[in-house]
């Protein structure tokens, strides 16, 4: 799902060299919205980003979007430097299971492009840190150890120096 996802992202977005518009959360409301962009859910719908089975609609708006284990996700703009060009993208993905997190952390992505996956329960060890997947295993079960927040970061330029400074941050292993 992420690597669908994050094709139809690429393709509805392609065109405009940019991914403004992107954002949609679906997380602690009765309503999606889009943080930034207020039209962001309503986009993401009519692009039809995510697969039918993970969007619930009532009355004509996206009220939730979850993952495959029932919780809710976010979709929205990331730059490649400091410098706001919206030229990447990120997906969010809440309370995965131990298992599954060590599963994706220590998946290669190369193919969909994932430049970095930040992965924490939440207040867990140096938790903003930005990590290069694929992981070993042995750093991914300490980034997941319970249910744990996954960011995939997509498109980001990993040589500059702003994402050069997410991914060395301070490792506390």
């Amino acid at each position: 799902q992420i690597t669908l996802i994050a094709g139809n992202v690429r393709a509805f977005w392609g065109p405009q060299k940019n991914y403004e518009g992107v954002n949609c959360s679906c997380y602690g409301n009765d309503v999606c919205y889009g943080q930034s962009d207020a039209e962001g859910c309503p986009i993401v719908k009519k692009a039809k980003i995510f697969p039918d089975d993970m969007i619930t609609v009532t009355d004509g708006k996206i009220t939730s979007i979850t993952n495959p284990f029932g919780y809710r996700v976010g979709l929205h703009t990331a730059n490649k430097s400091k410098t706001g060009d919206n030229q990447a993208f990120y997906f969010y993905l809440p309370n995965i299971p131990q298992e599954a997190c060590i599963e994706l952390l220590t998946h290669d992505w190369t193919g969909a492009n994932v430049g970095g996956i930040q992965a924490y329960p939440y207040g867990g060890p140096d938790m903003w840190k930005v990590l290069q997947p694929p992981v070993e295993i042995d750093k991914a079960v300490k980034y997941c150890s319970g249910n744990t927040s996954m960011y995939f970061y997509f498109d980001i330029d990993k040589n500059s120096e702003y994402w050069q400074t997410q991914f060395n941050r301070n490792d506390h292993s």
